[in-house]
């Protein structure tokens, strides 16, 4: 489980670096996907120029690209953010429950696992309004 760290943002010229971080995710995640600047820019619908101006740090990657890229380099998300970006939470602190639906998530097909994760959401949600409503009681 990961989340931001929002207090590594907090540094004067930070956005700058996280740029050019990513960019060079990007561009690695090119290059393992076996795809040259020109053919990823056809896949997902871009121009060129974009994909080496994001790969270089020169402009920022939107929430939109980060997902096209996501999905037409079949990486998760969070492989375009730096390390340092990300806190780890680690597995010590999770509940039994936690821990084996985690490793079972792990085993299920892509589709299956956004369907659960669908699921859990909406049970959030539920339990989340459940506890509005009895409050205001």
């Amino acid at each position: 489980m990961v989340y931001g760290n929002l207090k590594t943002f907090m540094v004067v010229g930070l956005d700058t670096k996280l740029t050019e971080a990513m960019g060079k995710l990007i561009k690695q995640a090119r290059i393992d996907a076996d795809l040259s600047q020109s053919a990823l820019a056809e896949n997902l619908s871009m121009r060129q120029a974009k994909i080496s101006d994001l790969e270089n740090g020169k402009v920022e990657a939107s929430v939109s690209d980060l997902l096209h890229l996501s999905m037409g380099l079949e990486k998760p998300i969070l492989y375009f953010f730096p390390d340092w970006t990300i806190e780890k939470v680690s597995t010590e602190n999770l509940s039994s429950e936690l821990e084996i639906l985690i490793i079972n998530a792990k085993k299920l097909p892509k589709d299956d696992l956004r369907k659960i994760t669908i699921q859990v959401k909406a049970l959030v949600a539920s339990s989340s309004n459940r506890s509005k409503d009895d409050e205001e009681r």
